[in-house]
């Protein structure tokens, strides 16, 4: 009699045999992919969106477009990179959509409305106010710049992590994170 591992001693099954049987058909196995990363994926959506419904809208997106180019998926990055190369480039297409100007300016309204709802102390104002004007300046800087900054500042990625889902040199990481910097000095300091 032949004994079948039980399912606590049982292996989770790799990405790799996920991915290739999701390119044999199985949608069974991309949707246990596309579980294995919607929440990775679904905290790196909201720190480019700061919205959690365009948030979501981008991590469907993303596994739709994932979904159809599976069959192009060759292996030199690991399926979270190639996932999160795929969020980024979701992510900027939804920015150059105006999604994200209405979200700051809807933010703005909605702090607004808070600090003078609440009557909040002088220093509670100016620290919501601080917020938003990185929040504001974040939006303001170019895509590219944008990415770097969520990447390494809100989601804690090192350089070479970030090159690596980037397809980028770690030095355009490191000099389009100064840059970023920069941008974000100036437009902060000013409002100052």
């Amino acid at each position: 009699m032949e004994s079948t591992p039980s399912s606590e001693t049982a292996q989770p099954v790799s990405d790799e045999t996920l991915i290739a049987a999701s390119k044999d058909g199985d949608n069974s196995a991309f949707a246990a992919l596309a579980r294995r990363y919607e929440q990775s994926l679904l905290r790196t959506a909201r720190s480019l969106t700061h919205n959690r419904a365009d948030a979501e809208d981008v991590v469907q997106e993303t596994f739709l477009a994932a979904y159809r180019g599976i069959g192009a998926f060759a292996g030199r990055s690991s399926v979270k990179t190639w996932l999160t190369r795929i969020l980024l480039r979701t992510a900027s297409r939804a920015w150059k959509r105006g999604r994200r100007r209405r979200e700051v300016t809807d933010a703005h309204a909605r702090w607004s409305r808070r600090v003078q709802d609440e009557g909040a102390d002088d220093r509670r104002a100016s620290d919501r106010e601080r917020a938003l004007e990185v929040i504001r300046a974040l939006g303001s800087l170019d895509p590219a710049h944008r990415r770097v900054i969520v990447l390494r500042e809100l989601r804690g990625m090192s350089y070479a992590q970030i090159a690596r889902t980037l397809a980028v040199p770690r030095g355009t990481v490191g000099s389009r994170l100064a840059r970023a910097r920069e941008a974000l000095r100036e437009i902060v300091g000013r409002s100052d």
